[in-house]
């Protein structure tokens, strides 16, 4: 279908024009009549030229009005070609900055920054530059040969810029002179999985391993078949286990009256005291002062009533649920202490028990999984069965 527009007819007998346009076939659309003289439509623009012959033959007067549907889009468009031109120029500048790396982000490089400049600057990565100049995993591999104690290095792209991101190695004790050392248990765990980065493993995912057992050896064959010591590097991640006990006890001291009452009376000044009683010789008790003024401001006496009620102190017992509620989550808030945060655990939960003395002991025990592996001199030590 082309491009369409209104047309107005003018003149009489204008079904007769309707029938001869029909007749030619030229399709008239959206037909309206105004009065017995008038009549609007859309057309085709192809059909114009036979409905203006039409009119001319017929002595109809027929004007062309405003294009409709994608027709006045377009002549809109074309009387507003700088905008349109405007628009064009950015989406082209648009699609040609994304192909365009504007900044390299380097992070957590730590001592070897500078130097990490320097070397992207001699393999010639800088900002501005085409991305597809840019190899991130030639780069990775270039980085990690070059600063040979770093864990690993990560290279990708955010956007238009290329993150370095530099993973440190954790420092083990001293390595053996020729260099070899191995990636042993930093702490007990249950093995769920392993980055070999040199070196040959020595356990699997689902092993139980203890604090000091080798998990990755110090040993590479060579394509000869021959065994070379190397410097074990990897990560080992396992499940691990935190606790925290918290103790409270179940039963408190409480004052009970125990019925036997002595009272004293006393005048008091500021500079001396009248008739000032004795002690009322009990082990534990509850006093009541009450004092009444005798003289006012110039003369400063002060009758002091006091009734001491003896007591004695029984061990009673709480209310049991609401100490267990509270200790449970005093353990709990040990644990996330411990354990870095709530996010960080996989599963946590909370033992309670009442041990000796109406004490109650509540275990809080987190399950989260962490890299165990740490490097230490070759020992020689046997894998875990």
């Amino acid at each position: 279908m082309g491009l369409r527009r209104w047309i107005t007819v003018e003149g009489l007998n204008l079904s007769r024009f309707v029938r001869c346009a029909g007749e030619c076939g030229a399709k008239l659309t959206e037909l309206k009549r105004h009065g017995g003289r008038r009549l609007t439509a859309v057309v085709e623009d192809a059909a114009l030229p036979r409905l203006q012959e039409i009119a001319e033959n017929g002595g109809w007067q027929l004007t062309c009005g405003a294009p409709v549907g994608a027709g006045r889009l377009c002549g809109q468009l074309l009387k507003r070609w700088p905008l349109l031109m405007l628009v064009a120029v950015a989406v082209l500048l648009w699609a040609g900055a994304g192909q365009v790396m504007w900044r390299i982000a380097l992070m957590d490089a730590g001592a070897y920054e500078a130097d990490v400049w320097h070397a992207l600057d001699e393999m010639g990565v800088n900002a501005p530059m085409l991305r597809r100049r840019v190899d991130p995993a030639a780069l990775r591999d270039e980085l990690e040969w070059r600063y040979p104690k770093v864990a690993w290095v990560e290279c990708g792209w955010r956007g238009s810029t290329l993150e370095i991101r530099f993973v440190q190695g954790v420092e083990g004790r001293e390595a053996s002179d020729d260099g070899a050392c191995d990636v042993v248990a930093a702490r007990d765990g249950v093995v769920v999985n392993i980055v070999t980065r040199a070196g040959t493993p020595v356990v699997s995912p689902g092993d139980v391993v203890r604090a000091g057992d080798v998990l990755i050896r110090g040993v590479e064959r060579t394509s000869g078949g021959l065994e070379r010591l190397v410097a074990a590097r990897g990560s080992v991640y396992a499940r691990v286990w935190d606790s925290a006990a918290v103790q409270t006890p179940l039963t408190q001291l409480q004052s009970v009256s125990t019925g036997r009452i002595a009272e004293s009376n006393t005048i008091v000044s500021p500079w001396f005291s009248l008739w000032k009683g004795g002690e009322h010789g009990f082990a534990h008790a509850d006093t009541h002062r009450q004092e009444q003024s005798l003289g006012g401001f110039f003369w400063p006496l002060t009758v002091r009533y006091e009734t001491h009620i003896e007591t004695d102190l029984r061990s009673v017992n709480t209310d049991s649920w609401s100490v267990i509620d509270e200790n449970n989550a005093a353990a709990l808030q040990q644990l996330y202490a411990i354990a870095g945060g709530k996010e960080s655990l996989v599963d946590n939960w909370v033992n309670w028990s009442i041990i000796e003395d109406e004490i109650l002991l509540s275990i809080a025990t987190g399950e989260r999984v962490v890299d165990i592996a740490r490097q230490e001199r070759s020992s020689g030590m046997a894998a875990p069965e």
